[in-house]
């Protein structure tokens, strides 16, 4: 399903995590996993990737992986998408960026 991008280093991810309500999930998945490969199918779509909870088996992991310049609020397509996966249940949306550890050592 994800559109792999030429090797441009990635400076941010969004992450939504749908916590599906049980009695709505089944069909669910398919129609957010047919929702996001549209979207990778666009022009400057971000690299989409999805999990599943090893423990819940109603939570789901969309991760939007971006190569631009971070968008400290979020990018308006994860806000379009929390919008339409919270008729399926709670949703969370968080952003990362990856400059906290450039030039830094990790310990």
């Amino acid at each position: 399903m994800p559109r792999h991008r030429p090797s441009a280093p990635l400076q941010w991810m969004e992450m939504i995590r749908i916590r599906m309500d049980p009695s709505r999930r089944n069909g669910v998945e398919d129609q957010i996993m047919t929702h996001l490969d549209g979207i990778s199918r666009t022009p400057d779509a971000p690299r989409v990737t999805v999990r599943r909870h090893l423990s819940i088996a109603n939570d789901l992991m969309v991760v939007l992986l971006w190569p631009v310049a971070p968008e400290t609020a979020g990018s308006s397509l994860a806000y379009s998408l929390c919008r339409e996966f919270e008729a399926y249940g709670l949703v969370d949306h968080t952003i990362w960026s990856a400059d906290c550890l450039r030039g830094r050592r990790q310990t």
